[in-house]
Formats: structure tokens, C-alpha cells, sequence
């Protein structure tokens, strides 16, 4: 494709246009200021519901929750000032992270910022060289920066096929000292959910 007009915003709005702008009648889709959809929700019978955030469970603005974090701020002011690794932790970091071990029944646990960070950071510390990842073609972008991070080999099957995944696994696994299976629980763009695996 040849670009005609060198300035990229151009281009983006051009794009934007031929892509159905028409559809929208208040301008585009991006960067809409939630906050105001918040405050004027009050006013609606049906509220306000997003479909694109994380607070799954509601507890972003639960008053156990605000308390919280309000009561950390007055503490230990707003932020831990640098990583674990070279400013060490907070005695909550360990104490969160022995509650979630207790709550998921294992020796111990580890908290980390987000979970697109998780994906890309830890498949490269939990396989090597010698190692498999197989993951689901529609699994996540973080998943699929994981799986691009180390030096392993690294299959894809058929998404949700656990037919495919077996073919892989039976004529693979062999090769490989350790493998590991990468996909979602609950797609989070699709909204399917990934069946029984059993190895």
C-alpha cells in the first residue's frame, strides 16, 4: 500500500473515515473519558456497565477497598519508590502473596503488576532451551510476546481444538524435557472458555 500523504495522523483519520466513521455521530471511539460516562450514569434508570475493564468483581470502588488503599497512601505514600529487586518490598507485598498462596493451596506465590507483564515476563523463567510451549492460536497478545521472549521451541494448535493439541503433543513431546500448555481460561475477546485438558 502506498501512502500518499506523508503526515501518519492523516492517514489515521483518513483510515478512520473509510472504516466507518459514519456510524459514529459523536466522533471516534477512542480515549472516551469514562469518568464523565460515570457521573452522568446516575441519572440512568439501567446505569452504567463497561465491557472493556477489568474490575471484575466490582471492587474498584467498594468502600473495604477505598478504605484500603486511602490508609496505604497515608502510610507509605503513593508508591514503593522502585522495584522489589533494588528497593526491596513492603511487609503487604508478603503478606498478600502468603494470603493468595493459602487461598490457592501451594508452598508460596508471587504478585506482579499486571497480567500482560506476568505473560510476557514468566514463560521465559519457567521454560528453556530444551523446553515446548504450545499455545492457543487466539491465546493473548501478552501470551503470544511470552512465547517470543526466550529461547524455546514454541507450537500453536487450532483454537479451543484439544484434537489438534493432542496431535502436537503426541507426535512432540518426546523431544522436549519439560512443555508448557499456554492458553486462557475465559477469552477474554471471544468469551470462549477452554475445555478439560488432561495430559
Amino acid at each position: 500500500m502506498t501512502i500518499k500523504n506523508s503526515s501518519f495522523s492523516t492517514f489515521a483519520e483518513r483510515r478512520f473515515r473509510l472504516s466507518g466513521k459514519a456510524l459514529i455521530e459523536k466522533g471516534h471511539p477512542y480515549f472516551v473519558p469514562t469518568d464523565a460516562l460515570e457521573d452522568a450514569s446516575a441519572t440512568w434508570d439501567a446505569g452504567y456497565l463497561s465491557m472493556s475493564h477489568y474490575d471484575y468483581l466490582g471492587l474498584m470502588h467498594h468502600p473495604d477497598t477505598t478504605a484500603a488503599a486511602k490508609a496505604a497512601i497515608d502510610r507509605h505514600g503513593t508508591g514503593v519508590g522502585a522495584s522489589r529487586l533494588v528497593g526491596g518490598e513492603r511487609c503487604a507485598h508478603r503478606a498478600l502473596e502468603d494470603d493468595l498462596a493459602d487461598f490457592v493451596g501451594t508452598t508460596g506465590a508471587l504478585s506482579i503488576i499486571s497480567g500482560y507483564l506476568t505473560n510476557v515476563t514468566l514463560i521465559g523463567h519457567v521454560v528453556g532451551s530444551k523446553d515446548l510451549v504450545v499455545v492457543d492460536e487466539l491465546a493473548h497478545n501478552s501470551i503470544m510476546m511470552g512465547t517470543k521472549a526466550g529461547k524455546f521451541t514454541v507450537r500453536t494448535y487450532a483454537h479451543g481444538d484439544l484434537d489438534d493439541l493432542d496431535r502436537i503433543l503426541t507426535q512432540d513431546r518426546e523431544k522436549f524435557g519439560r512443555v508448557l500448555i499456554a492458553t486462557e481460561g475465559l477469552f477474554s475477546m471471544d468469551g470462549d472458555i477452554t475445555g478439560p485438558v488432561t495430559v
